[in-house]
């Protein structure tokens, strides 16, 4: 007997209508989210020392592999900094010419206690070492100081011989910038305020001061700054003879510091002496940078309330922050210590030039 047509027929319809059914359903669903883009965060590319033209690479890197380039470096470290995406930081890391990549660190500036009314260093008149209050051209000091920091503003107890921002622009070191903040300002005093009869007297009275730029208005910064800053002294090592670096940030938290550690290193080699706080978070100075590297000169603040020793001063500036100066004659209490530190000096109760 024959089987009925009808029987062979309704399975494939049943099978038919529940494929036609799904494929309604899926329709009806909505479509997948795009996925959202990689977030680009800053970074420091440094390359190999033997290529030659770190811009190339830079910019091929640009149009490559989408990397936003900000600085290059090409005498300190050969390097720049970008805007990458994981994605962008695994491919150019696969690059022969990159050595290794790095976050961009952050750090500030090693505050000061604000002084009213008292000179870092005792300077009373010496005329063996012209201090004279007389400003006699030939008693200047001879030297070039270069001050990383937040800018320095003209000033008539202050030699400037020349400033460059390296924060504003988007890429390198040009113009001269602001110093709204005034801290690079009373680091340059400190360093040189002229020997005349007018405010204070500098460390090195006189010296010529060049204002690089590499800290915000705010007195923070990007490590991607100060090596444009530390470039720039590169390349202008043969009249910089000193750099003064008033700011710390701390390795493995806030930076690496390794692009910078590489950068101070080799502008040393050119023969220029870089000065830096220790740091001022009462705190073990061996992981703040710049302090702790070998090749700086890392200074310690000591408290020193009237410039004679006997540890009988008190102190007569502001009361804010009174309980952390510690006592005449001593480390600061705020001041960072350790084995890294080279040398103390009076940094409690500043007069200067801001």
């Amino acid at each position: 007997m024959k089987a009925s047509p009808t029987r062979s027929i309704k399975p494939l319809c049943t099978g038919t209508l529940l494929a036609t059914a799904l494929a309604l359903c899926l329709a009806a669903l909505p479509a997948a989210a795009p996925a959202a883009p990689a977030q680009a965060d800053p970074y420091i590319v440094v390359l190999k020392d033997d290529v030659a033209h770190p811009a190339v690479v830079a910019h091929r890197h640009e149009a490559n592999r989408g990397a936003r380039v900000g600085h290059i470096y090409a005498t300190a470290i050969k390097g720049y900094s970008a805007d990458l995406t994981p994605g962008e930081v695994k491919a150019i890391r696969q690059d022969p010419a990159v050595d290794y990549v790095e976050r961009d660190g952050t750090g500030h500036v090693a505050s000061q206690v604000s002084s009213l009314g008292f000179k870092r260093i005792f300077a009373p008149s010496n005329p063996a070492l012209h201090i004279d209050e007389v400003d006699n051209l030939n008693d200047r000091i001879n030297a070039d100081i270069a001050i990383l920091d937040t800018g320095v503003a003209f000033h008539k107890d202050l030699n400037i011989a020349g400033r460059t921002d390296c924060v504003t622009p988007v890429a390198g070191c040009s113009g001269e910038g602001t110093a709204v903040n005034g801290h690079g300002t009373h680091v340059a005093g400190i360093a040189a305020a002229i020997d005349n009869n007018l405010g204070v007297i500098g460390t090195a009275p006189g010296a010529r001061i060049w204002g690089v730029k590499v800290l915000k208005d705010s007195g923070e910064f990007t490590e991607a700054d100060v090596l444009a800053g530390i470039n720039w002294v590169a390349e202008h090592s043969s009249q910089i003879e000193v750099v003064n670096m008033s700011f710390e940030c701390i390795e493995g938290w806030s930076c690496s510091a390794q692009a910078m550690h590489e950068a101070v290193a080799a502008t040393v080699e050119k023969g220029v002496v870089f000065v830096a706080a220790a740091g001022n978070r009462g705190s073990d100075a061996s992981s703040t940078a710049p302090a702790y590297f070998p090749e700086v000169l890392a200074v310690a603040s000591m408290t020193d309330f009237d410039g004679v020793p006997g540890g009988l001063g008190s102190p007569s500036c502001s009361n804010e922050g009174v309980d952390d100066f510690g006592q005449d004659d001593q480390l600061a209490g705020y001041s960072n210590f350790g084995s890294v530190v080279d040398i103390a000096a009076p940094g409690t109760c500043i007069l200067s030039t801001w």
